[in-house]
């Protein structure tokens, strides 16, 4: 009898730990898919700032304007959804671009954010675009 008792429990044992990995797989697959779907709610904006001559600048101006960006990132850590950031040659030869992606809710918030921050700058809607370029390269960073 004690010998059946072993072996019930040890196949309820099974039972129950491949239950409990399916729940574990199916919550993290509906957890990305839902990502997915918030990340399709993002805007894309283009950030165009003035253009500061570079032999003419002093290494305090470029200090004084990473303490700005920090304030900006500082002021954008506390919107609900997170706020990216890109810099990006959309092909060889040309100028940089800076970019600023954030949900539909907040996207109005950003920008009144970044302008604040440099009011002459022009932030305005850009249509999404093919980061990969055959003959680029693609890096990726976060900042936690």
């Amino acid at each position: 009898m004690t010998g059946e008792y072993a072996i019930m429990a040890f196949f309820l044992l099974i039972l129950f730990s491949a239950i409990a990995l399916a729940l574990f797989f199916a919550a993290k697959f509906f957890a990305e898919k839902r990502l997915v779907g918030v990340s399709m709610q993002y805007e894309l904006a283009e950030v165009r700032l003035t253009r500061h001559d570079a032999d003419k600048e002093k290494p305090q101006e470029t200090k004084s304007e990473i303490g700005v960006f920090e304030q900006l990132v500082s002021a954008l850590e506390r919107f609900k959804y997170p706020v990216a950031f890109e810099i990006a040659v959309q092909h060889v030869g040309e100028e940089i671009r800076f970019y600023v992606a954030s949900h539909r809710q907040e996207f109005e918030a950003v920008v009144r954010q970044i302008l604040a921050f440099w009011p002459k700058a022009n932030v305005s809607h850009s249509p999404d675009y093919n980061i990969f370029n055959p003959e680029g390269v693609s890096a990726g960073s976060t900042i936690t």
